[in-house]
């Protein structure tokens, strides 16, 4: 994919119509790099949101938006005048690109443009393939086509922002590599078909009088489908804590605190005991959250459900009793069929002398021994989880720790942490008071409010977390019972044969995409060594990345042994997480550009120079890097100078509230970036 233009239309602070012309001259030196230069909120971060707006529509936004979340970002996303006049009524943001496949080349516009109306928004979405419109799609169909184009996974792979270029601070680093990871091993594609499989499983069973299974399984599965979406949001919310609270730790409490020296004059032996104090309680609160933590990864979450756990231990226990009656009922079965034994029979006639007699015997013999069978507990249709003794020994033990140590355990923990995080607040508010001066009064009061945030946001943090694990427990659990359900519709199955043959499919599946993962994870592993290695001037600081199948996290190995990731420099987690980007980008196979929100800023002069030989200059055709003066200032040399193709410099203009850009020729570039390479 080669992008040649893209025209934003009152498009957040983009107001009017900007076309930027982004075709790189390749026929010169290899120019493939587009820098956009600007201060912050002059449009470049919105630049980039268009672009994945263009491509992925809903999916841009959130992979699991309604609707009407939807219309609803596209309304605050038209463009608002600072003049106090009303927002635009319409916006639209359109792409021109070429597309290659199989050898091919094929020229596409694609334009989405939406406008205000009394329901809400009204969205057109229109593409035209070499000339022609595709006029006869309908909007879903056209969404799809995109797809087609451009799959979701892929988003991530080309737009290499400032956060995944530092994922490894961050705890949902493996994200990104889980969700491209199977997009490009097309295992999203396997699941779906399973999921159709079990689909026409659901749908055949019933044919064969199975429709209470067939419920069964359906609830569960819904069961399991809100579950995984509620823990979905808590990741989102998760992922925004973190970002607010290490934007307020690295960000604005250290700003604050150069204004607190710049105006106050500090006790430093106060200041120093108060500190100290500090660290002893963040630590204490940091093991007591992690005991908290280590308690909700095991059966804490059962433990909020007692009612649930009784009704199970009830339901496992009569199960219990179905398992000793039915082994009695066959037993007493083998003894009725001892008596109608021939020899049996001769034997007892020789003492009794007449059948008569005999006959009755037999009977009264039967009777007693029916007498000594139970009534029937449960049906068979009532039978649930069908465990071994030994298992239902083992959820019996937990189920008993869960209602009695555990909440226990986790109340004495809770509330040492509860007295700690008192401790530290009182502390902190005696810190913040220790300057002598009053014009440093209002940034200790914005230090407190800070400190006040974090507190909470810690908090919230701790409540998701546990809630996360309470739903993990339960998605585990329903998945047991849907492998029970799904169990008996496969015995039950096997009167049709397509049923048997869709089953061997599922599991036929199942062992490719196992297989296929753990082939392809190594070949990752291989390339972002090879990535890394490249680019680093240290050579072989490890010598293999291994990606893990379950999670797809990452660990670093150097001879067999693993190799401590927190032992790089900022620099380097830069480098590896660039490598990682860069790995998956080549696997992809897509000949897409790559678009660098943040420029790695972090890199010393070695590395930077890696980067011009190794990466800027070859990694794509069509490369758009934007950021600041300051941090194109830190990446810039001659060599990477040379690779420039396009510059554009954009401003924001107060008075009518708007983006604007300026596009500099070849010799305006060279005099634009001659004082950046010489500073």
């Amino acid at each position: 994919m080669l992008i040649k233009d893209l025209t934003i239309h009152n498009f957040g602070i983009y107001g009017g119509t900007h076309t930027l012309r982004l075709t790189p001259d390749l026929t010169s030196n290899e120019k493939n790099l587009i820098l956009f230069i600007g201060k912050n909120g002059v449009g470049k971060t919105t630049f980039v949101e268009a672009l994945k707006l263009i491509l992925w529509g809903t999916l841009s936004v959130n992979d699991r938006i309604s609707r009407k979340d939807y219309e609803k970002y596209l309304l605050n996303r038209l463009h608002r005048p600072n003049n106090n006049s009303d927002a635009a009524v319409n916006a639209s943001i359109s792409i021109l690109f070429d597309y290659v496949q199989l050898g091919n080349s094929t020229q596409y516009f694609v334009e989405r443009s939406w406008e205000k109306s009394k329901n809400g928004v009204s969205e057109k979405l229109t593409i035209i393939e070499n000339e022609k419109e595709l006029d006869n799609l309908t909007d879903k169909e056209k969404e799809l086509f995109l797809r087609d184009l451009f799959p979701p996974g892929y988003k991530d792979l080309f737009f290499f922002d400032g956060e995944k270029l530092n994922m490894f601070d961050r705890k949902e680093s493996t994200g990104i590599l889980s969700q491209s990871i199977r997009s490009l091993l097309g295992l999203d594609t396997v699941d779906q078909l399973q999921k159709d499989i079990a689909y026409f499983l659901r749908e055949e069973t019933n044919n064969y009088q199975f429709d209470e299974l067939a419920k069964q399984h359906d609830e569960v599965d819904e069961r399991i489908d809100n579950l995984v979406s509620q823990q979905f949001d808590i990741k989102d919310e998760l992922q925004k804590l973190e970002s607010e609270k290490k934007k307020i730790t690295q960000d604005l409490i250290p700003k604050t605190e150069q204004e607190i020296t710049k105006h106050g004059r500090w006790d430093e032996e106060k200041l120093s005991e108060l500190k100290n104090q500090k660290a002893k309680l963040e630590e204490k609160i940091e093991q007591f959250q992690k005991q908290l933590t280590e308690q909700c990864n095991g059966l804490l979450p059962f433990a909020t459900t007692p009612r649930y756990l009784k009704k199970l231990s009830n339901q496992l226990e009569k199960e219990k009793e179905f398992r000793i009656w039915s082994i009695s009922k066959d037993v007493i079965s083998r003894q009725e069929k001892l008596l109608e034994e021939k020899k049996f029979k001769q034997s007892l006639k020789k003492s009794a002398g007449d059948d008569g007699i005999l006959n009755k015997f037999l009977k009264e013999v039967r009777l007693q021994i029916n007498k000594a069978l139970p009534e029937q507990p449960l049906s068979e249709e009532e039978i649930l989880h069908n465990f071994s003794n030994e298992d239902q020994n083992i959820m019996d033990t937990w189920i008993r720790s869960s209602l009695t140590e555990i909440p226990s355990n986790f109340k004495s923990v809770a509330n040492q942490l509860l007295r700690a995080k008192e401790k530290l607040a009182s502390l902190e508010n005696n810190l913040s008071w220790t300057a002598d001066d009053d014009m440093a009064k209002p940034f200790f009061e914005e230090l407190a409010s800070y400190n006040k945030r974090i507190g909470e946001i810690e908090s919230r943090v701790g409540n998701l977390n546990e809630k996360e694990n309470e739903i993990e427990g339960l998605i585990e659990f329903h998945a047991l019972r849907r492998n029970n359900i799904e169990e008996k519709i496969k015995e039950k199955s096997a009167v049709s044969e397509r049923l048997q043959l869709a089953q061997n499919t599922n599991e036929l599946l199942q062992e490719y995409s196992e297989k296929l993962q753990e082939e392809k994870l190594k070949e990752v592993g291989k390339l972002i060594t090879e990535k890394f290695n490249l680019l680093c001037r240290k050579s072989a600081m490890f010598d293999n990345v291994v990606v893990a199948q379950d999670d797809f996290s990452i660990t670093l190995k150097k001879n067999e042994s693993s190799f401590n990731k927190n032992s790089l420099s900022a620099g380097e987690k830069q480098l590896l997480s660039l490598s990682i980007l860069w790995a998956l980008y080549d696997i992809s196979g897509l000949p897409a550009p790559i678009i660098i929100d943040t420029p790695l800023s972090r890199l010393d002069s070695v590395h930077r120079s890696n980067l011009t030989k190794h990466f800027f200059s070859k990694a794509a055709q069509q490369m758009l890097v934007l950021g600041t003066d300051d941090e194109i200032d830190q990446m810039i040399t001659k060599d990477l100078s040379e690779h420039v193709s396009h510059l554009y410099e954009m401003n924001f203009d107060s008075n009518s509230g708007s983006t604007t850009h300026k596009k500099y020729d070849a010799e305006e570039i060279h005099q634009y970036l001659t004082p950046l390479i010489e500073a």
